[in-house]
């Protein structure tokens, strides 16, 4: 009998035995076997198929932030919704330390 903690105990050992499985078939042939059992899945994308695909410019995760006159980076947005929209954020983070002079004074350091 099993005591609970067995799946932890034999982690490594199920991590590999799984890996082998799942190199026996294409990604195509298990996305296949999956959906037609009915699990929610879908293919790990590398970085340059996520940004060209349909599904994640629908989704318009992509914002570009800026840090004084000089600065413009182009990041992912949250996907956090509050009432069906998502806040708007145009100010990318402060530089490391870059309000620490301000809060010494503020707090008398």
């Amino acid at each position: 009998m099993l005591d609970g903690s067995a799946p932890f105990k034999q982690r490594d050992d199920i991590k590999r035995r799984v890996a082998r499985r799942i190199k026996e078939r294409s990604t195509d042939a298990w996305l296949t076997t999956l959906d037609a059992a009915d699990v929610w899945c879908a293919k790990v994308l590398q970085w340059p198929e996520l940004l060209g695909s349909e599904g994640f410019g629908a989704l318009d995760m992509l914002q570009t932030v800026t840090r004084g006159a000089d600065v413009s980076i182009r990041t992912t947005r949250s996907p956090i919704r509050v009432d069906g929209k998502r806040s708007e954020m145009s100010a990318a983070a402060p530089l490391i330390g870059q309000d620490n002079a301000r809060l010494r004074q503020e707090f008398g350091l």
